[in-house]
């Protein structure tokens, strides 16, 4: 017999919100019959307009109340009274499971927990009949207590228009209770409820998209550009913030340094895996004193070939500045430079050579480090020497540099000449004049110089002041032209092997041999400037004489296309060096074999306009008429003297100065070839430690007066964060 349906009523008085769901208290109007669970279901027409029931399994109370889940579809309030008849409900008498496919698709079954059943008291048959029931309509039960599921039915907006989101801070919560509402935050995002959101109202937000960016944006130019990390406190960076981004929060300053660490650690690891992978690296090192704190740093940059063998590239980075705290001798240096090659997985035998200059605890270091034919001396240092010593040898010259330096010096001290000097060259691209620095020997030159290109006004502000130094003598000038006619093109010259984002070492011989014809060729007129030409070629011969025997240059400019055995004088050296690369090349022939492809040339970088190459030019010009260099090649090739590869590169003309010698090699041989190696072992070496002197410039501005208290590690880290390329940082 079928069981009676019987009505299910309001319970009491209530209004459902808009576009809400509820849940309310309603009553089975008549007998249960001592059932255990009914089934409640909405009327086919609906009691109440806009108000729909949920169909539920129910076990109702003894006073036959049981709870109901009502949605309010529409957008105004639904009011019910006491006794509406708002569904239907029948006991369960057996339970038949639903063939609908359209329901299977939509809602998975699933295995409902054994916790909603764990409290209840029931036997071992209804206990399994209770979980057999559960199981077949898993869709209605939750799978646990925290499985507040979800409704589509019903889509929530808030219409915002056309208005603009507002700076607000959100309302705080007291610490203790931030932990559990990041927990339910974590679980309600992990059971798909909320999703975290990229639109302008919440991207500013801590955690949001806009906002990292712009913390790293920030932190990025703290690094870069040397600023301290009080300046996210500063006011006009605050108002600039305000402006740009009024929804952007500036984190604190602690952050920053907080920040600072953890992006030093990222980087840092990434570039040491780039390092482990690096087949040859070029290292300069130097030691710098701090003088606020009179702290003294040993300085490390490290140059490699990229391993790109499609996109040949020069590059560098600052390992760092790592405070000394025992005395500068060559064991503690070299125990530092073991560490630090360590720390970066550089490995002994990937480093090729070592930059310094001619300290002799610089020496020791690299010769205990690694070994002393791994050390190469600065040229710049050398150029720097050469034309000091020369200097100092001639009296004369250094007494007439000490009047110019006095006459600088008051023009820089005095009010009256230096206002005057102003209003003289308003309309000059040259006003003021330059002082010399003891220690360098290029701000003497860029002195005189400029000396030479102001004397007549100088000469009339001094003659009308009773005060300023007497003005130096027409032979006096002449003299200085005369200098700055030799002087000029070592100064060029150490512009030119100064470089780190382009090949240095190959540059070397040729600058050498240009740079004593453009000496010898200057048209002097004065007898002191003779005597100066015959002391720079007198500390010439001590410093270049045997340059083409330094096997690290002199195999970095035969493998430099744009020079090859050009500036070659000496054919021992030229035949020392060339036998020695035929060497290597075999035996990396014989551990791997390689084809190479057709040779051929491509444009790179612009042409230095400087006249010191005008020279080699007329050289290129002249080999290729005569032949004359390769003659010297053919002279030596004799059979399995020079390997083939090898020997077509030498016989082949130079390209031209402005062409990259990266790129022309990636076009005239194969990506796997022995000599790209050789390119890639030769080519990364540095011509000076320049690169590690410009990285103490760096420290210089970072460990300012007003950062004096700024600890080592952390200076170490900012300089190594302002060297890295922005790629490290994840920006294009």
């Amino acid at each position: 017999m079928e069981a009676k349906r019987l009505r299910v009523i309001i319970d009491s008085n209530t209004t459902i919100s808009p576009l809400s769901e509820s849940l309310i208290s309603a009553k089975i109007d008549g007998n249960p019959q001592g059932h255990r669970f009914y089934l409640v279901e909405p009327t086919k027409t609906p009691a109440v307009k806009n108000l729909m029931l949920a169909r539920i399994l129910i076990k109702p109370r003894d006073d036959n109340v049981i709870p109901i889940r009502v949605l309010n579809t529409s957008e105004r309030p639904v009011a019910i009274k006491q006794g509406d008849v708002i569904g239907l409900c029948e006991p369960v008498a057996t339970i038949t499971r639903l063939e609908s496919s359209e329901i299977k698709a939509e809602v998975p079954l699933r295995r409902v927990s054994t916790e909603v059943l764990e409290p209840t008291r029931l036997s071992a048959e209804e206990y399994q009949k209770a979980a057999n029931l559960v199981d077949e309509f898993s869709d209605v039960f939750a799978e646990s207590s925290d499985d507040r599921g979800r409704t589509k039915l019903v889509t929530h907006r808030i219409n915002t228009g056309d208005s603009k989101p507002i700076r607000q801070a959100p309302r705080r919560l007291p610490l203790a209770k931030q932990p559990e509402v990041d927990k339910m935050m974590a679980d309600m995002e992990k059971q798909g409820i909320i999703e975290p959101s990229n639109s302008p109202w919440s991207s500013f937000r801590e955690g949001g998209n806009k906002n990292s960016k712009i913390t790293d944006g920030i932190l990025f130019m703290i690094c870069r550009d040397s600023e301290p990390i009080s300046v996210v406190e500063n006011e006009g960076f605050q108002y600039l913030m305000k402006l740009v981004a009024p929804l952007y929060k500036i984190p604190l300053r602690r952050t920053f340094d907080e920040l600072l660490d953890k992006k030093y650690e990222f980087v840092s690891n990434m570039l040491k895996e780039k390092l482990s992978g690096i087949q040859y690296i070029c290292l300069t090192t130097d030691v710098w004193t701090e003088t606020h704190q009179t702290r003294s740093f040993l300085g490390v940059t490290a140059h490699y070939v990229s391993n790109d063998t499609d996109d040949l590239k020069l590059q560098g980075v600052t390992l760092g500045v790592y405070e000394l705290e025992e005395r500068h001798t060559g064991e503690n240096l070299a125990q530092t430079l073991k560490e630090i090659c360590t720390k970066w997985n550089i490995k002994d035998d990937v480093v090729i050579a070592v930059v310094t200059d001619g300290g002799s605890n610089m020496i020791k270091a690299v010769e205990l480090a690694f070994d002393k034919k791994r050390h190469t001396y600065c040229f710049a240092h050398l150029l720097n020497l050469l034309a000091q010593k020369s200097i100092e040898s001639l009296p004369q010259l250094k007494s007439l540099l000490e009047q110019v330096k006095t006459i600088v010096s008051w023009f820089r001290s005095s009010v009256i000449g230096s206002d005057e000097l102003r209003k003289r060259t308003v309309n000059s691209t040259e006003r003021t004049l330059i002082q010399s620095v003891s220690t360098k020997w290029n701000s003497t030159y860029y002195m005189v110089e400029r000396f030479l290109a102001l004397r007549e006004i100088v000469s009339s502000i001094i003659n009308f002041n009773t005060t300023a130094p007497p003005m130096i003598t027409a032979k006096d000038v002449e003299f200085l032209q005369d200098f700055v006619l030799l002087f000029k093109p070592i100064e060029v010259a150490t512009k030119e092997a100064c470089g780190e984002k382009f090949v240095t070492s190959s540059m070397i011989i040729p600058i050498v041999r240009l740079l004593r014809k453009k000496i010898s060729e200057a048209s002097i007129t004065t007898d002191l400037a003779k005597s100066l030409k015959n002391n720079i070629f007198a500390e010439w011969n001590k410093r270049f004489l045997n340059i083409e025997h330094n096997q690290l240059f002199a195999t970095a400019t035969i493998l430099d296309p744009r020079f090859k055995n050009l500036h070659f004088d000496d054919k021992a050296a030229l035949g020392s060096v060339i036998r020695k690369l035929s060497n290597e090349l075999r035996k990396d022939l014989i551990e791997s074999e390689s084809d190479s492809d057709a040779p051929s040339h491509s444009s790179g970088s612009k042409e230095n306009e400087y006249s010191l190459w005008d020279d080699h030019h007329k050289m290129v010009q002249e080999a290729w008429k005569s032949r004359k260099k390769s003659r010297i090649v053919e002279e030596l090739d004799t059979p399995n003297s020079i390997p083939p590869e090898f020997s077509v590169y030498l016989k082949q003309p130079v390209v031209r100065l402005k062409d990259s010698p990266f790129e022309v090699w990636t076009e005239i041989v194969h990506k796997d070839s022995s000599l790209l190696k050789m390119v890639k072992k030769y080519l990364c070496v540095m011509a000076t430690s320049v690169p590690c002197e410009r990285v103490f410039s760096a420290s210089g501005n970072i460990a300012n007066c007003k950062r004096s208290c700024l600890l080592g590690e952390k200076l170490h880290k900012l300089l190594f964060l302002k060297s890295v390329d922005k790629t490290f940082w994840g920006h294009n």
